[in-house]
């Protein structure tokens, strides 16, 4: 399957089982995952990525409940896998929620903000729905910020033990299509 969204450094296509081996690698790692959901186990099984590939997102995405995408660095040699992005149906009509992790190699770099951008406009040009949540621990300042800068709305915050890292402020953030298409007019 070809890419589905191109930016100056970055190509962004749906992902196959065959992506199993490099989330594997580079997301079974305390510093990728200490900042996200309990609900991913640590440690990380040794079939954690395939297992997350065949039974939970591929098929959601086959269904239509969600959008996900390989985040893959264009190099003069092909492409590099370095992240995913992925957006499914959530509680809240004509919403999705988004969560993304990057490769420790790649990070600091602009990569995810380049990425979350263009899978949010992708998002909203394709699809129809109204709204993109998602949060983050608020000790996690680097995904804090790119939210900040992209003009996501800090909905709330609250203490929760939902963290592999343990209890910590959760930040709750909102972008809406009419916010996103005025930010986008600006």
């Amino acid at each position: 399957m070809g890419h589905l969204i191109k930016t100056k450094r970055l190509a962004l296509r749906v992902p196959t089982l065959d992506d199993a081996e490099f989330i594997q690698r580079e997301f079974a790692k305390w510093e990728v995952i200490k900042y996200l959901n309990k609900n991913i186990p640590w440690p990380y099984p040794d079939d954690g990525a395939e297992y997350f590939l065949k039974e939970m997102l591929l098929p959601k995405i086959m269904n239509g409940q969600s959008y996900g995408f390989i985040i893959e660095l264009i190099t003069d040699n092909g492409f590099i896998p370095i992240g995913t992005i992925a957006y499914e149906e959530c509680d809240d009509e004509d919403t999705l929620l988004r969560g993304f992790w990057l490769a420790l190699d790649y990070h600091g770099q602009g990569y995810m903000s380049e990425a979350s951008v263009a899978a949010n406009d992708w998002v909203f040009e394709n699809t129809n729905i109204k709204a993109i949540k998602t949060d983050n621990a608020l000790i996690n300042t680097a995904s804090s910020k790119i939210k900040v800068r992209q003009g996501w709305e800090l909905v709330s915050e609250e203490v929760e033990d939902r963290y592999n890292v343990g209890e910590a402020i959760a930040q709750r953030w909102l972008l809406t299509r009419a916010r996103w298409k005025a930010l986008k007019e600006v």
